[in-house]
């Protein structure tokens, strides 16, 4: 299992993946690679940081050494992504540091996606701190800042999906993000139902 965020850090994925382990822990067997986590017994290996290329290496150190049958990742874009930074337009992701791993191993590899989501979301969440740079280049003018403002959104927005042409399988943890990649099958977490409405059935009854 590979995650950048494990606890003892604080936060959503960290927790999602927590559970899961514990969960296949009753059946299998299961190694956690993970970012700066309490290694509290020789099941976690703390090998991931940030935007470091050499996170596929060391995660194939792993690999090596224990020999998994499955490898699942947990794939959030800020964990993973090089970050370049742009003078008019903030930062970007610019290559995945997992490319090397998916790129590499022979085994299963399925993938969760965290954080993807449609672009039209993408660009309404980047565009409000993009705009607050405004500032810093009035001398520049209005529609060359909104054209190189949504180059940049756009290239941003792909960089984070290239790396989804990658892995061999793909668990959704939605409908919106299974619609963005196209591919996988979907495993419903939060809000989302795991079924369906039938339009024309007004009494809420799944199909």
């Amino acid at each position: 299992m590979v995650s950048g965020e494990y606890p003892p850090i604080g936060g959503g994925i960290g927790r999602y993946t927590s559970n899961l382990v514990a969960s296949l822990c009753r059946n299998a067997e299961v190694i956690v690679a993970c970012d700066q986590s309490i290694k509290t017994d020789d099941h976690v290996y703390n090998v991931i940081h940030p935007g470091d290329y050499g996170n596929s290496d060391r995660i194939l150190d792993v690999i090596n050494e224990v020999s998994p049958d499955i490898l699942h990742v947990q794939y959030e874009p800020s964990f993973y992504e090089e970050w370049k930074y742009t003078t008019i337009a903030g930062i970007r992701p610019t290559k995945s540091t997992l490319q090397r791993l998916y790129e590499s191993v022979s085994m299963p590899v399925v993938t969760t996606l965290h954080s993807v989501f449609p672009y039209s979301e993408y660009k309404a969440f980047y565009e409000d701190s993009l705009s607050r740079r405004n500032g810093r280049f009035r001398f520049i003018p209005s529609m060359f800042k909104v054209i190189a403002r949504e180059r940049f959104l756009r290239k941003s927005y792909d960089s984070t999906l290239r790396i989804t042409k990658l892995p061999s399988d793909f668990i959704n943890l939605s409908k919106t993000t299974r619609d963005v990649i196209a591919r996988g099958s979907i495993i419903y977490h939060g809000a989302e139902p795991a079924y369906e409405y039938n339009n024309n059935d007004s009494s809420g009854h799944s199909t």
